[in-house]
C-alpha cells in the first residue's frame, strides 16, 4: 500500500506509485550522470524519498525526461524484490563517481487548521498531524580519480506545510 495526498492529508492507499518509480529512476539517472532534462518535484514532501530528490509526474503536463550524454547506449532494468525497486544501468565503463547532497535552506511549521463538524460527539476533538514545508538545494558532485571534476546546484525545490488539522464535535442542532 502507498500513500497518497487527499486534501493535504497524506492518506494510506493504492496511489502513488507512478511517482515511486519516476522517483527511483530519476535517481538512477543523477548517480548515472545522466543529462536531465525535465523534472518536476512534489507540492508537498513524500514519505518514500528525501526531498529535493522525488520526480512526479502529472499527464501531460509533468514529466521525467533525462538524456544519455554518453557515447555509447545504456540499457536500463527494473525488478522488485521484497518490495524495493531497484532500476539499474548498464554501459561502458565511466571513470567518475556522482554524490548528491541535498541542503535544506528553509523549513516552514504547518499551519493549524480548526474544522467543527457534527461527525464528532459535541466537545470531542481529533488531531490530524500535519507536515512541515521545505525549501532545499540539491547539489550534484562529480569525481575523478577522487577528485572534483565539477560541482553544482541541480535544483531548488519548495515544498508546502501541510496544515495541523484540529476537528471538534458540535451538536447536530446548531
Amino acid at each position: 500500500m502507498d500513500c497518497f495526498y487527499l486534501l493535504y492529508l497524506q492518506t494510506p492507499g493504492f496511489g502513488g506509485g507512478v511517482c515511486q518509480i519516476s522517483s527511483t529512476l530519476y535517481n538512477t539517472a543523477l548517480l548515472a550522470n545522466l543529462e536531465i532534462m525535465e523534472r518536476h518535484n512534489h507540492q508537498l514532501t513524500v514519505p518514500y524519498i528525501v526531498p529535493g530528490r522525488d520526480a512526479t509526474l502529472a499527464f501531460p503536463s509533468k514529466d521525467l525526461k533525462f538524456h544519455n550524454n554518453r557515447d555509447h547506449y545504456i540499457l536500463i532494468t527494473a525488478f522488485i524484490e521484497h518490495d524495493d525497486l531497484t532500476f539499474r544501468l548498464f554501459g561502458a565503463p565511466i571513470e567518475e563517481r556522482v554524490e548528491i547532497k541535498t541542503v535544506e535552506i528553509a523549513a516552514y511549521t504547518p499551519p493549524i487548521k480548526h474544522e467543527f463538524v457534527p461527525e464528532l460527539a459535541p466537545g470531542e476533538e481529533e488531531v490530524i498531524e500535519g507536515h512541515p514545508g521545505y525549501v532545499v538545494q540539491v547539489w550534484k558532485t562529480v569525481y575523478r580519480e577522487d577528485k572534483i571534476e565539477s560541482e553544482e546546484i541541480i535544483s531548488v525545490d519548495s515544498y508546502l506545510p501541510s496544515p495541523k488539522i484540529i476537528r471538534r464535535g458540535v451538536s447536530r442542532n446548531n
